[in-house]
């Protein structure tokens, strides 16, 4: 194939190159090329002598055609002869090919099979019926893969994960020949499941809540490792939905609600220590005033009892004084009672 065109070979029967023409001709169908005739001898034949019949060979022609016998007994086999490809007309007008940002192409040739090459973004060019592109998106794209499997206790965990996946660009050709297009369909839950399943196993289901980060961080570097044998690159992965089982939820709720209570229990009985140990501190006051009210009294006399007196008329004169209705008290008298003598 040169210059955008083909050439091929066309099977010539020896029997249409001995037909009588006046020139070489053109055959139709094919690419100028020109072929002569090949000169037929005749055929001497001997015939029975007879009265009025003279000895000699002559050529005899074969009934229904103006050829010799010899040119209809040529070899079978076809002559080979190239002409021109049927394909020509089309061959002349190269097919363009667009490729988007973000996008690769892989070239299926018909007669060489997919091409090792990645065509990049931009215009390009391909040949027509020979050439098919097969168009791949490199950009990251997530995906939410639930996944149901089971503790390291046997609790049933519903565990939903999403992954940001992109092909590598050098390894289109072999996931196009190996996987095949829809290579995220065949690939991510297989191995997602499959990781999952290896990872969630090593923890219980308390392990999964409280340490839900370090589940995260080995679920990510293992499936990392899994999807780099298939050409994948996943940019990020994160544990989205993380739930147990309806059994356990109830008994996870009624273990808290039971801790609730016990520590309700533990705050009243603490309350009620707290609460004698105040009255005890308060008893110990009281008896202590009183001890040393006594001792005062034995030793200063009934001086203590009357600079109480003062100190109680001076508050509530100063009570009174500042009340909205104005109590007056009759002179003469004393607001406080009159204690015995």
């Amino acid at each position: 194939r040169g210059r955008g065109r083909g050439v091929g070979v066309a099977l010539i029967a020896p029997s249409l190159l001995c037909r009588p023409r006046a020139a070489p001709g053109r055959i139709q169908g094919t690419a100028s090329i020109t072929a002569r005739r090949r000169p037929c001898r005749p055929v001497s034949r001997k015939r029975p002598r007879g009265p009025g019949v003279k000895g000699g060979a002559e050529s005899r022609p074969q009934p229904g055609s103006g050829l010799p016998r010899s040119c209809h007994r040529a070899s079978a086999l076809p002559l080979l002869l190239p002409v021109s490809s049927c394909l020509e007309p089309q061959c002349q007008a190269a097919q363009p090919l667009h490729v988007d940002a973000g996008h690769r192409a892989v070239i299926f040739d018909r007669f060489r099979g997919v091409q090792d090459t990645v065509v990049g973004e931009g215009t390009h060019f391909l040949i027509p019926w020979v050439q098919k592109p097969i168009i791949f998106d490199c950009r990251s794209r997530p995906r939410n893969i639930p996944v149901i499997t089971g503790s390291k206790d046997l609790q049933n965990v519903n565990i939903t994960l999403r992954i940001l996946f992109r092909p590598v660009t050098a390894q289109l050709p072999r996931i196009f020949t190996s996987i095949g297009e829809d290579y995220d369909e065949r690939v991510l839950p297989s191995i997602t499941t499959e990781i999952l399943k290896s990872v969630v196993a090593r923890f219980d289901a308390g392990e999964l809540i409280t340490q839900r980060e370090l589940v995260s961080r080995q679920v990510s570097e293992d499936l990392t490792e899994r999807a780099a044998t298939f050409g994948l690159i996943l940019d990020d992965v994160s544990l989205t939905h993380l739930t147990f089982g309806k059994e356990f939820t109830e008994a996870v709720e009624m273990k808290q609600v039971a801790q609730q209570e016990a520590e309700r229990a533990r705050f009243i009985v603490e309350k009620a220590e707290q609460q004698k140990k105040a009255a005890v501190i308060s008893a110990e006051g009281d008896s202590k005033a009183a001890e040393l009210i006594a001792n005062s009294l034995a030793t200063a006399g009934d001086g203590l009892i009357e600079l109480r007196k003062l100190e109680a008329a001076e508050d509530i004169a100063y009570q009174l004084s500042r009340s909205r209705n104005i109590t007056y008290l009759p002179s003469g008298q004393s607001v406080l009672l009159q204690l015995p003598q």
